[in-house]
């Protein structure tokens, strides 16, 4: 819906400049049409090129959603899992390492 007015907008703007550029040239006949025609070419260029990168937006978005996005979701849950188990197998390693360093601290007293 967005599309439409853009390219209702783009259609008056580009009507609009074509006439106030013929109220201020003083260009006449065929030099003046055949300008009015290059800009009026590029200017609908420029707004079928606007609505195929809209329609590649909108195709990436569908596939970020439907693909990309589960599997991240996924893959995090993944990650959340093994940062788990690391810390449950962390803990006791890490409290003998506490009491060895505490034994050569009494040690070294």
């Amino acid at each position: 819906m967005k599309l439409k007015y853009f390219s209702t907008g783009l259609g008056l703007g580009t009507l609009l400049g074509t006439g106030i550029s013929f109220l201020k040239d003083q260009k006449t006949g065929k030099p003046i049409r055949t300008e009015v025609k290059d800009f009026v070419i590029e200017d609908l260029k420029d707004g079928l090129n606007i609505q195929k990168n809209i329609q590649n937006i909108k195709a990436t978005l569908s596939t970020l959603k439907t693909t990309d996005l589960p599997a991240a979701k996924k893959d995090l849950a993944s990650i959340h899992r093994s940062i788990k188990v690391f810390e449950m197998t962390a803990k006791p390693k890490v409290q003998v390492l506490k009491e060895n360093i505490e034994k050569l601290n009494k040690e070294v007293k």
